[in-house]
This record gives C-alpha cells, structure tokens and sequence, in this order.
C-alpha cells in the first residue's frame, strides 16, 4: 500500500482508550474455586485456563491476567467462563472482538512491561487500561483486517504444525538412537571387527568385583589414615566413618531376565548397585536449608540444574566454605553422575562437566560415582537417559502422590554391560548422532521463532493500515 493510500485510510480511524469500548471487569472467585470436573473454563492467571463448576460471564470476551509472570499475555474466549479475582474481562465489547483481540496482541505485552507495579509479585491497574490508546478503525474495514490476519496465521499456524511434528519426530528418534545404542544394535559390525579382542560375560563379572574390592580397600585404607589423624589430634572433631562392607545385591531371576530383552553375545544385565559404582543422595532437611545459600562459596548442584542430558549452569546456588565441611560426604564433582529422584514425563541425568570442581548435591540429586574401567560415566548416564529406564523406574512409583524413587529404587535397575572398549565405541557413536539431531532441533527452533515474529509483523501491518487494501481489492 502507497503512503497515500495509508493516509487516507487511516483518515477513518479513531483513538480510544480500552475502557471507553469494552465494559473492564475483574472476576470473583479465588483459586480453590477450581474443580477437575467443573463444566465452564476457569481463567486464572495461569497461562492454561481451569475448570469450574459455575460461570460468572456469557460474553465473547477478552482475558488479561492481572499479576505474575503471565502479566502482558491477551486471551480470547466466546461462551460462558469463570475468572479469578485478578484477572481482567474485556467484555460488552463495542467494536469486533477479534480486533480487539489482535490488537491487543500486538501491543499488550510491552506496554504492560513497561508498567507495572509491585516488588514481590508484579501486578497492573486500571490505569493501565484507561490510559491504553487503541486505533478504531469503522466497522467494515474491522472484519476485513480480521479476516485477512486470520488466513495469513492459518498459513503460519500450518507451518509451525510441520514444525513441531518434526521437533516430535526428532524427539522419537533421538529415543531410538539411544535404545539401540545400549542394547547393542549400532555396535553390531564393530562388535563383529573386534570380536577376539572383548572381554566375555564372565571376564566382565570378574573385572567389576576387582574393581569394587580395589575400591574399598583404598577407603579403608584412607579410613585408617584418617583415624590415626584423629586419634593423634586428641580425638578432636567428628570421629572418621569406617567405610561400609560391599554389599552384593540379590541377582535376577529367569523371569526377570526375560523381561528385559536379549542381549548380544558377552553382553550382560547387572543391578546397578552391583556396578562399580557409588550412588548417594544429597543432605536432607534441616541439614542444608535455604537460609545457608550464599552469594558466593562452594557450588550446589539442584534439581533445577539437571536437564536431559544437559547441565543447566544459568541457575547458581552456593554454601560457605564451612558449610560445605560439614557436608563434604555429600562432594560430587566433573564426571559424576547425577540423576534425579523425580520421576515424571521421563527421567533427567545428566554428567557433571569439566568446570565443576567441588560441589555438593542437593537432597533428590542422587550422584552415581563410577570408578575403574569396567563402567563408563557417559555410558551409564545414555542408558539411565532412555525412555526404557524410565518405563521401569514410572512402575515403581505408579499412584504416588510424588513420584519420586530413593536410591535403594535405583539401585536395583538393570543395567545392560559390555567391554569398556564397545562402551566407548557406542559413546562415540551417540554423540555422533545427537549432534545432528540437536543442530536440525536448533534450526527448527529458529524457524518457530522466525514464524512468530512473522506474526508481530502481520499485526504490525494490520493496524498501521497496510495490509486491507491488498486483500479487497477495494480503495479506502
């Protein structure tokens, strides 16, 4: 459209504010007023509506959260609804709804960011809404902008569709990967190549109880050191703890074995607390509390830290050196793994990277410590990351109020083992592979990003008069 075009289009328009065309309310009902079987949508806050069992308004309306981080999101809803008492309804709305609703969406966001009142929890007010310019254009040319917006997103909408049945996809794929990594499938030619070299199934059994035995003599070694410090300092400080005895876990039974699948040949299922392994759990209660965070010290590795496979540094949580020396039992550091007690939608470990030096971990961060050859940290953490792991560990907390295992839970997971050599061999592969699936999940990801701001634009256009005339063919 010419810039003369848009002059005089725009020579039809008005400015007003939201309150001199909707009626602005706020709903009634607190948040307990939510039920799991209410019949009416239930706008809160909330970015997701619930579910009431009366309704407060019968209008086609416009929903704007009123505090928290939602605060600038616009929502539309036609019918009968509930809201709660901090939540704003447009409604009694004098021009077409939906172009409120889009204009809105345009501008809703920033405007309120810029406005906002609040230290411990941010909140808006009236004047945000009396004091809102909005460009009217006549009713005609409201239908038409409407429209044209709508089939120009119902393009975009189709594309982010694509999308995300890609991200999906890529998702599933990633799952599969994994699976025929840790049972063998993606080393089978390699397998075949080196079949002289690999340790047999006893060998394997035999490597891993050396190993765990070397390790408790080295504790206790370090136990009797310890000790004889102790004794020699006048029995001062907490008296060392002798290192427990290697505990030997019950093995499977014919049945159990079925369940879990054939293996290749050399391959075997171990309990992972009959692994080369420490599992531990981080300090609970009154033993580490908010109150002992400080600014800087030594780091603690919580829940919020574990993504998939993925170390998330951005939230940082400290203790004091001396803090820290009453919990050093629960040390964990570069190469340990940790994994999370919670349970839901999949399970999240993650092993720790070169930059984590001296840390602690966080009750419900378990740490699983490998030590010797015989059990790879990467590879453990592979397995520990599929959806089969997760699968067995869900049926263990199946009807729990939280569902959340305990290390003894964890310990007894199967666990399928091979030679160190394949386990390197099916690291290098997986992380092959990932690293392709993770840069097409990136491009996709920018492309969705790219789609809504494609959005930003068509409303851009739509209400500075730019986008009508094209779609009519009619001079305004």
């Amino acid at each position: 459209m010419s810039d003369k075009q848009t002059i005089k289009l725009r020579e039809k328009w008005v400015i007003q504010s939201i309150d001199e065309i909707a009626t602005i309310s706020t709903g009634k009902k607190d948040a307990n007023h939510a039920t799991e079987d209410g019949k009416y949508k239930f706008y809160t806050c909330a970015f997701k509506p619930l579910m009431a069992p009366t309704f407060s308004f019968e209008d086609e309306a416009i929903i704007l959260p009123g505090n928290g981080h939602n605060v600038g999101e616009v929502f539309y809803f036609k019918g009968m609804f509930e809201a709660y008492q901090r939540t704003y309804v447009l409604h009694k709305i004098k021009v077409d709804p939906k172009y409120l609703f889009y204009q809105l969406k345009l501008g809703w966001k920033k405007a309120t960011a810029e406005k906002q009142y609040g230290s411990a929890t941010n909140y808006i007010r009236i004047g945000n809404f009396t004091d809102y310019s909005l460009l009217i254009a006549p009713p005609e040319q409201q239908k038409q902008i409407v429209a044209k917006i709508e089939q120009l997103f119902s393009h975009i909408d189709a594309g982010v569709e694509a999308l995300n049945t890609a991200k999906q996809y890529l998702k599933q794929y990633r799952q599969s990967v994994l699976k025929a990594a840790v049972t063998g499938e993606l080393t089978k030619e390699w397998r075949e190549a080196h079949r002289n070299k690999l340790n047999t199934e006893n060998q394997l059994l035999e490597l891993v109880l050396d190993e765990r035995n070397s390790e408790y003599s080295r504790k206790l070694t370090a136990w009797e050191k310890a000790l004889e410090e102790w004794q020699l300092s006048g029995e001062q400080g907490k008296k060392p703890t002798k290192p427990q005895k290697i505990k030997v876990l019950n093995g499977f039974s014919s049945v159990d074995l079925r369940s879990f699948g054939l293996l290749p040949k050399n391959w075997r299922w171990v309990k992972l607390g009959n692994l080369a392994v420490d599992v531990f759990d981080g300090p609970f209660g009154s033993n580490l509390k908010s109150s002992d965070y400080v600014e800087k010290g030594v780091r603690v590795i919580r829940l919020e830290n574990i993504g998939n496979l993925e170390f998330n540094a951005d939230k940082v949580t400290y203790v004091s050196e001396e803090k820290y020396e009453a919990l050093k039992k629960h040390r964990v550091s570069k190469g340990d793994i940790i994994f999370s007690s919670f349970v839901v939608d999949g399970t999240r470990v993650v092993v720790l990277p070169t930059n984590i030096e001296k840390a602690i971990n966080k009750a419900d961060c378990f740490c699983i410590r490998t030590f010797g050859d015989s059990i790879g940290a990467d590879y453990l953490a592979y397995f520990l990351s599929t959806t089969s792991t997760y699968k067995r560990l869900e049926n263990q907390v199946h009807g729990a109020t939280r569902p959340r295992i305990n290390t003894t839970q964890l310990k007894e997971l199967e666990v399928p083992i091979c030679s160190a050599q394949e386990q390197l061999e099916i690291v290098r592969i997986i992380r092959e592979k990932l690293e392709s699936i993770d840069r097409l999940d990136n491009e996709i990801g920018v492309l969705l990003q790219k789609e809504g701001k494609n959005k930003q634009s068509i409303l851009a256009s739509a209400f500075s008069g730019k986008l009508i005339t094209a779609s009519t063919g009619t001079e305004l």
